[in-house]
């Protein structure tokens, strides 16, 4: 499914780009965000300067994982029993396991309580749409 690309050097040899590491205990991020004060103000200097920040998060879709907030269902795979991740930008539920996928519903198959269901933790749709609110 995927295939690697080894690159032995760096195009017109680049230097090495500065990396640090934030503690987020230290600096928590906003009450329903996920990026930090101090990368936020990093990306905001960086952008000042007409010079561009590359995020990396290595998960998929919105969340990975949603749930409702009544009865606490967490959807899974029927195929396989992995978590479903929500593709919010397309409206499904996409199992990264075995490829099986299924519209997003509005109401919990579990309890049928509508407008309840809740996507859990950060995936790169999400950080996408955080950095679009902080930097339009």
């Amino acid at each position: 499914r995927y295939h690697r690309a080894v690159l032995s050097s760096r195009f017109a040899e680049a230097a090495l780009p500065d990396l640090k590491s934030i503690d987020m205990r230290r600096a928590p991020p906003a009450r329903g965000g996920f990026l930090s004060p101090l990368l936020l103000d990093q990306m905001r200097r960086t952008l000042e300067k007409k010079e561009q920040s590359l995020l990396f998060l290595n998960r998929r879709g919105y969340a990975p994982l949603t749930l409702c907030r009544v009865c606490g269902h967490r959807f899974g795979c029927p195929v396989c029993s992995a978590w479903l991740v929500e593709h919010r930008f397309r409206g499904q539920l996409v199992c990264h396991h075995c490829g099986h996928n299924e519209r997003r519903p509005e109401a919990c198959p579990e309890c049928g309580t509508l407008d309840h269901l809740v996507a859990c933790g950060p995936g790169v749709e999400r950080i996408a749409e955080e950095v679009v609110a902080h930097f339009p």
